[in-house]
């Protein structure tokens, strides 16, 4: 039986419920999602990743990090959070820190897939306060 290449179908992923509530975190503290990715990772166990961007849109978070990239990934009942927080800079240095990367904060998170919303919350308004 042949496929029909044209034909699409809609798919929507839903978020798991540690990852919905590791966004409504983030929400809470004062970030907005700007960008969403789905994608297949090229490396790893992974069916696929989820990419959010979030910038922070009120303070003391706005005042330090220019935005936060948040790559999401579940495996055997497990999400992982990678963080990569973009520091705030003007003039040469801040220049200077893009193109070596060095105005860049690498963070990561696991949760267990049945982690209480609250206990997701708190872990992640720790680790804010740790780096702010």
């Amino acid at each position: 039986m042949a496929k029909d290449a044209n034909t699409t179908l809609p798919l929507t992923i839903v978020p798991s419920s540690a990852l919905e509530s590791s966004l409504s975190a983030f929400e809470s503290l004062g970030f907005r999602i700007e960008k969403e990715t789905t994608e297949q990772p090229k490396k790893g166990q992974h069916p696929f990743e989820q990419t959010f961007t979030l910038a922070p849109i009120n303070a003391p978070y706005n005042a330090h990090w220019s935005s936060l990239t948040m790559v999401a990934s579940a495996d055997d009942g497990t999400l992982s959070l990678s963080l990569r927080f973009s520091i705030k800079g003007e003039g040469l240095a801040h220049m200077a820190g893009h193109l070596t990367g060095a105005n860049k904060l690498d963070r990561t998170l696991s949760f267990p897939a049945d982690s209480a919303p609250n206990a997701i919350a708190q872990s992640i308004e720790e680790l804010l306060g740790k780096i702010t």
